[in-house]
């Protein structure tokens, strides 16, 4: 179910903010995703808008954002993911790589990637 987390604490104003910015970059990306696969796209919004806080969703198809901040992670799966996982790259940063080891690829990204996997 859509919700804010608890740990979200103080950084409310910035989660609200950085959804009201980057309100125009996700209908761009969900246009793009619903263009690339229309039917893991009908999919994922078919389970977003049977949600309760549908109302809350900033990035539909995706029915969740998570906002990490100078993140470096243990290889993990995300077991909760709906079809599509994405990430978004944003920031001045260098050096950092987005590691997927199933398929074995390291993405180089740059400010303003995105990869929808």
């Amino acid at each position: 179910l859509p919700y804010l987390l608890t740990q979200m604490g103080d950084h409310q104003e910035m989660y609200q903010r950085f959804t009201m910015v980057f309100d125009e970059v996700f209908e761009w990306i969900q246009a793009e995703v619903c263009i690339v696969s229309i039917f893991e796209y009908e999919v994922m919004s078919m389970v977003a808008g049977a949600l309760p806080g549908y109302a809350l969703l900033h990035a539909e198809p995706f029915t969740s954002i998570v906002l990490n901040i100078n993140v470096c992670t243990w290889i993990h799966q995300d077991c909760q993911d709906c079809e599509f996982c994405m990430v978004l790259a944003i920031g001045q940063f260098q050096g950092s790589s987005l590691v997927l080891m199933e398929p074995g690829l390291v993405l180089k990204l740059r400010e303003g990637d995105f990869v929808v996997f």
